[in-house]
């Protein structure tokens, strides 16, 4: 099975590197994304879950990680994420479905409950 927390710290650490190799084209992304994600009319949770619905669609398992982990320390409960990958799995069909799992696992992982998952999902 992937290992999400890990790809997550993977990413980060060569998001940071790449930062360093190309500061100012980042800067200015990192500085969208920041005020894309401030509070406004819609909460930073619900923001949260329509980038990780975007990531299961997109199937990035770095995005994934990345949004699965932010989603839960904004506060969204494990209920609603389910409720957002049934919804991926409504729009994008079979492939959703896998990636959706892929979103289920990542947020077991970040709960500290990644009990044995069936063979299948092992990658």
């Amino acid at each position: 099975m992937k290992n999400y927390p890990n790809i997550y710290h993977t990413s980060m650490s060569l998001m940071n590197d790449f930062i360093k190799e190309n500061p100012k084209v980042i800067a200015s992304f990192m500085e969208y994304t920041e005020k894309a994600s401030c509070t406004g009319h819609l909460s930073n949770k619900i923001k949260e879950l329509i980038a990780l619905a975007i990531s299961i669609a997109t199937h990035c398992d770095p995005c994934i990680a990345y949004h699965t982990k932010k989603a839960l320390e904004a506060g969204v409960k494990s209920e609603e994420l389910i409720e957002v990958i049934n919804v991926c799995i409504v729009m994008g069909g079979g492939p959703s479905m896998m990636y959706g799992i892929q979103a289920y696992a990542a947020m077991k992982q970040f709960e500290g409950d990644d009990d044995e998952f069936p063979d299948w999902m092992n990658s």
